[in-house]
């Protein structure tokens, strides 16, 4: 009785052993692969029902050596023709593991061996949105120099800038082209200020320059000590004025072309700039010079001059990222408000 019992289990076992091995992996290969363990790898693979082996959640011996950034092991099992197209449980392949787990050189393997840079998870997740969310500046650069968009949406619309935990990794997708796939800006990063908050500005949110900065406060008081000299120029071209609007305690800086001087202390302006968080008329609008802060005349023939403000802003981000925005100086600041 006892024997037949042992041959039924022993037969059982025979029969179902390859479906678990299917449906639950081969712990030793995922073992090996996650060490790096290059002999115990190749030992284990012996064995291995397939080299794409699943555990419970889908994951391959691949996804094991690329999440814990053995790229040895990863090499090895592309050869031994592991699916890098493979996706765990979720939609993630070994590229999502790869790139969530900072792994910029099994990021580049995977990539070089053919996997698509710009797969998306289940949740329209892509690479990039994983090492952008996690801040992983390297592999971020490897997955763009790779071709990756920089603007996909996931499925709560968010782009890789979205998501972006650092102003580095915000610089890094701005140059590649980054939008931001919200109506809503992102928190300003640099000067601590919320995405409605009115001293924000009109410029992407990682150049963001606060008014109270010292140099922009001293390109402030330049601006208003030349007012006269603006007075006396503005029909050579396009003139416009940057100015204080204050409304229930919000502070807000708008531009606005000058249409005419209205009277002594005032000049008549259209708005340009269409303030956030306080209101203005479209039509008309006299501006006292006293609120004044900035103002610029773009000539018929010759460069901008005044846009204090505006030229500050440059320097300044100029020397906090070493570049400046696409087309930064192309209109300087007749219709920037930094």
């Amino acid at each position: 009785m006892l024997a037949a019992t042992v041959l039924t289990i022993a037969i059982l076992c025979i029969a179902v052993w390859p479906a678990l091995v299917t449906r639950y992996g081969s712990p030793r290969l995922f073992d090996m692969a996650a060490q790096g363990n290059i002999a115990g790898l190749l030992k284990a693979l012996e064995t291995a029902e397939s080299v794409d082996v699943t555990d419970r959640e889908g994951k391959t011996a691949l996804m094991y050596a690329a999440m814990c950034r053995r790229d040895d092991a990863v090499d090895v099992l592309i050869k031994r023709g592991a699916d890098i197209h493979r996706t765990a449980d979720g939609g993630g392949t070994a590229l999502h593991m790869a790139a969530a787990m900072d792994a910029a050189k099994v990021c580049r393997k995977l990539i070089e061996s053919g996997a698509h840079v710009d797969w998306t998870d289940d949740h329209g997740v892509s690479a990039l949105h994983y090492a952008s969310g996690k801040g992983h500046i390297t592999v971020a650069r490897v997955l763009l120099q790779e071709g990756a968009c920089s603007n996909l949406k996931d499925s709560s619309h968010r782009t890789p800038l979205d998501v972006a935990s650092k102003t580095a990794m915000q610089v890094l997708l701005l140059r590649h082209g980054g939008k931001s796939g919200k109506d809503v800006r992102m928190v300003d990063v640099l000067a601590g200020l919320p995405a409605n908050s009115p001293a924000r500005g009109r410029v992407p949110v990682a150049w963001h320059v606060s008014m109270e900065h010292p140099r922009m406060a001293a390109a402030i008081e330049r601006a208003q000590e030349s007012l006269a000299v603006f007075l006396s120029r503005r029909e050579e071209g396009d003139a416009a004025v940057k100015w204080a609007v204050n409304e229930r305690g919000i502070t807000e800086y708008v531009w606005s072309s000058v249409t005419r001087e209205g009277d002594s202390d005032e000049l008549i302006t259209q708005l340009v700039t269409p303030p956030v968080n306080v209101k203005v008329s479209a039509g008309p609008v006299a501006v006292p010079l006293s609120r004044v802060v900035d103002w610029s005349i773009r000539l018929a023939a010759g460069p901008t001059v005044g846009a204090f403000t505006h030229r500050v802003w440059m320097e300044v981000v100029r020397d906090e990222f070493g570049f400046l925005p696409p087309d930064a100086d192309a209109e300087l600041a007749m219709y920037i408000d930094p």
